[in-house]
C-alpha cells in the first residue's frame, strides 16, 4: 500500500471518530431531550392527576349527602393521586382531639364507608399522638417510608391494618392547622412528589369540607326557620287570643282568626278599623300606650269595640320591635276575660257570701295548716276570745293558749289529719275572768287547690248544757240517795210493763239484783201476777191507785203482803212515759189484824 493510500485511510478514520463523537453527542442530546419531555409528561400528567383530583374534590360538594360522604371523596382522590391503599382525613376538635371525618382502606369493601361499630384507624376523638400528631405538631406534611422505626410511631389499635409507609400533609385554613389529610401504604414507599401533590389537594379539602359544613348550617337554619315559621304560623292561625300586627300610630297590618272572631270583623274590616276603631279611647287607652313607648312594652285590660258595637274588657300585651328594615313595630295580644271577670265577680260574691254567713254564725269557726298554724278564724270566733285573726295569723295554739290546752287541741287536731275524717270533740277553753268555757266543736280535714291539707273546725258554746247536764247529775245523786233511803220497795215500770229502775229495799224485798230486775216483767214478782197486771195497767188508765193489795214473792219463797201507791210520771211536754210504784210492808198490820180477830173471838 502507497503512501497516499495509507494517509488517505487515516482520514478516513479520523473522519469516522469525529463523525461518531458527534453522533455520539447527538445521541446524549436526543437522550435528555427524551427524558426531559418524559420528565414533562410526567409532570403534566401530574398536575393533569391534581387537577382532576380537585375538580373531583369540588363537584363532589354538590353530591355529598353528609359531611362522611364528602371525606370520603377526598380520600378517594389522595389514595389515587399517591398510589396508596389507606387514606385518612381528621379535624382537630377545640377540645384539643382528632375527630375522625372519614377513613378508607382498600383491604375494606371498595367504595364504601367502613363500618362506624367497628375499629378505626385512628380511634375515633383520639388524643393527638403518633405520626397524626406530628403532622398538626410541626404544621408541616412529611413522609416515611419506615413508620415503624419513626420516633413519633406508636402501637397502631388491634385489628387495624399496619402501617408500610406513611405520608401526611396538614389541613390549614387562615394560617391555622385545623386537621390531617394522610395517605398510607404506597408500592415502594413515597417521594416528594406524592408529598407535593397531596400539599396541592389540602386547600382544596378544606375549602370543600368548609363549604359543605356551611352549606350544612345554611340548610339546617332554613329547616329550622321554615319549622319556626310553620310553628309560629300555626300558633298565630290556632291561638285562643286575638293577635294583632300593628304600627305605633294605630295602624293595624294583620289579624289571626281569633282577633277576626272576638270583633266579627274579617281581617280586611279590622285593617280598615285600626286601633280607634276597635279599642274604646280612654284614660287606660293612653296610660298603656305611654307605658309601652317607656318601657318598650305594656300589658293592661282595656275596652274594645266590637263591629255590632258592643264592647267587652280584654287583656292587652303589646310590645315594640323592629322588623327585618328596621322599621318600628308592634305586636298585639288580645285575650278577651269577659268570662274570668264574670267569674272574679262570681267568686267574689260568693266569698262575701261565705265571710257573712260565717261572721254572723253564732258558732265560731277557724281553719289551721297541717302545722297546727291558724290561717283563718270568722267574726265570731275573734268575738268570743277577743282578737282578731292578725294577730293569731300564722301562730300556733302553743302560742296562744296554756300548754295543757295546747296539747288537747293539737291531738285532736293530729287524729283529724290521721284519720281523714270529721271528729266530734267536747274541747275546754279557760275564760279571762275565770272559769272555763266548754265547746262542741266538729273538726274535719280538706284540701285546698294545691292539695294543701287544713283543719277545718265549727264550734258551739255548750257551757250552758254542761252546767244542766252537771245539775242534772248532782240532781239524780240527790234524788237516787232519797230513794236509797226509803224503807219501802220503790219501782218504776214502762207502759208495756217492764221495770226500768228500783230501789235496794226492792232487791231486798225480791231477793233479785238491781240489774236482773230492770228489763223484766213487773207482775212476775207477786203471787198473782195478773192482779199486779190488772193493777199498773189502772194506772195507766186511771193516772194513779192507792192501797193496792199484792203479795210479793221472794226468790226463797218468803211471801210479804204490801199495799201499792202508784201514779204515772211524765216528760217535759207532759207525755206519759211510766209509772211510779211504791209498795208499803204490811206484814205486821197483818198480824195485828190477825191477833186483833182472835182477842175478838174470846
Amino acid at each position: 500500500m502507497s503512501n497516499s493510500d495509507r494517509q488517505s485511510d487515516g482520514e478516513i478514520e479520523i473522519r469516522l471518530q469525529k463523525r461518531s463523537a458527534e453522533l455520539e453527542k447527538a445521541n446524549q442530546v436526543l437522550h435528555a431531550e427524551i427524558l426531559e419531555r418524559k420528565q414533562e409528561k410526567h409532570i403534566i400528567n401530574r398536575y393533569k392527576n391534581v387537577l382532576e383530583g380537585i375538580n373531583r374534590i369540588f363537584g363532589s360538594v354538590v353530591k355529598a349527602e353528609t359531611e362522611e360522604d364528602l371525606g370520603n371523596a377526598c380520600i378517594s382522590v389522595a389514595m389515587e393521586i399517591s398510589g396508596s391503599q389507606l387514606g385518612f382525613v381528621g379535624e382537630l376538635g377545640s377540645d384539643g382531639l382528632m375527630h375522625d371525618i372519614a377513613i378508607r382502606y382498600t383491604g375494606w369493601d371498595q367504595c364504601t364507608m367502613y363500618d362506624r361499630t367497628g375499629p378505626r384507624l385512628p380511634l375515633e376523638n383520639s388524643v393527638l399522638r403518633g405520626l397524626y400528631g406530628s403532622v398538626v405538631d410541626s404544621g408541616k406534611g412529611f413522609f416515611t417510608n419506615e413508620p415503624a422505626s419513626h420516633p413519633d410511631s406508636i402501637d397502631l389499635p388491634q385489628d387495624n391494618p399496619p402501617l408500610k409507609s406513611f405520608l401526611g400533609v396538614p389541613l390549614i385554613k387562615n394560617g391555622k392547622t385545623v386537621g390531617v389529610l394522610a395517605v398510607a401504604n404506597r408500592e415502594g414507599g413515597y417521594s416528594c412528589e406524592q408529598q407535593e401533590d397531596l400539599e396541592a389537594v389540602a386547600p382544596a379539602v378544606v375549602h370543600v369540607l368548609q363549604r359543605k359544613r356551611e352549606e350544612n348550617k345554611r340548610e339546617q337554619a332554613e329547616k329550622t326557620f321554615q319549622t319556626s315559621e310553620s310553628r309560629y304560623r300555626s300558633l298565630y292561625e290556632n291561638s285562643l287570643d286575638g293577635i294583632l300586627l300593628t304600627r305605633p300610630d294605630g295602624t293595624i297590618l294583620s289579624a289571626n282568626p281569633q282577633a277576626c272572631h272576638m270583633f266579627g270583623m274579617t281581617e280586611d274590616e279590622i285593617i280598615r278599623a285600626g286601633r280607634e276603631g276597635i279599642v274604646v279611647k280612654d284614660e287606660k287607652l293612653a296610660a298603656a300606650l305611654e307605658d309601652r313607648e317607656l318601657n318598650g312594652w305594656m300589658r293592661a285590660e282595656l275596652t274594645h269595640r266590637r263591629k255590632d258595637g258592643s264592647t267587652f274588657v280584654a287583656e292587652v300585651t303589646s310590645h315594640l320591635f323592629a322588623d327585618a328594615d328596621g322599621s318600628i313595630m308592634t305586636s298585639m295580644i288580645v285575650r278577651d276575660v269577659t268570662e274570668r271577670k264574670q267569674m272574679e265577680e262570681a267568686l267574689r260574691e260568693k266569698e262575701e257570701r261565705f265571710t257573712a254567713f260565717m261572721d254572723n254564725s253564732p258558732a265560731v269557726a277557724w281553719m289551721k295548716d297541717e302545722q297546727g298554724r291558724h290561717v283563718y278564724m270568722n267574726k265570731s270566733c275573734e268575738n268570743r276570745f277577743n282578737v282578731r285573726l292578725v294577730d293569731w295569723m300564722g301562730k300556733t295554739d302553743f302560742e296562744m293558749w296554756p300548754l295543757n290546752v295546747a296539747e288537747q287541741f293539737r291531738e285532736n287536731d293530729r287524729a283529724v289529719l290521721k284519720g281523714d275524717q270529721t271528729i266530734e270533740v267536747v274541747e275546754e277553753t279557760p275564760n279571762p275572768e275565770g272559769g272555763s268555757t266548754f265547746w262542741w266543736n266538729f273538726k274535719f280535714p280538706f284540701m285546698d287547690a294545691s292539695d294543701k291539707k287544713y283543719v277545718g273546725g265549727i264550734g258551739i258554746d255548750i257551757t250552758e248544757r254542761k252546767q244542766a247536764e252537771e245539775a242534772l247529775r248532782l240532781s239524780n245523786i240527790y234524788n237516787r240517795s232519797l230513794i236509797e233511803a226509803s224503807l219501802d220497795p220503790l219501782v218504776t215500770i214502762r207502759p208495756d210493763g217492764k221495770i226500768t229502775d228500783v230501789n235496794s229495799a226492792t232487791e231486798q224485798v225480791t231477793g233479785y239484783s238491781r240489774n236482773e230486775l230492770i228489763g223484766t216483767d213487773f207482775s212476775d214478782y207477786f203471787t198473782e201476777p195478773e192482779k199486779a197486771c190488772a193493777g199498773y195497767q189502772t194506772v195507766f188508765t186511771d193516772g194513779k191507785v192507792w192501797d193496792y193489795p199484792l203479795e210479793i214473792q221472794h226468790k226463797d219463797g218468803h211471801i210479804t203482803p204490801v199495799l201499792y201507791n202508784a201514779s204515772v210520771y211524765r216528760d217535759e211536754n207532759g207525755e206519759v212515759i211510766g209509772v211510779f210504784a211504791a209498795a208499803r210492808d204490811i206484814t205486821e198490820r197483818k198480824k195485828a189484824e190477825e191477833a186483833l180477830k182472835k182477842y175478838m173471838i174470846i
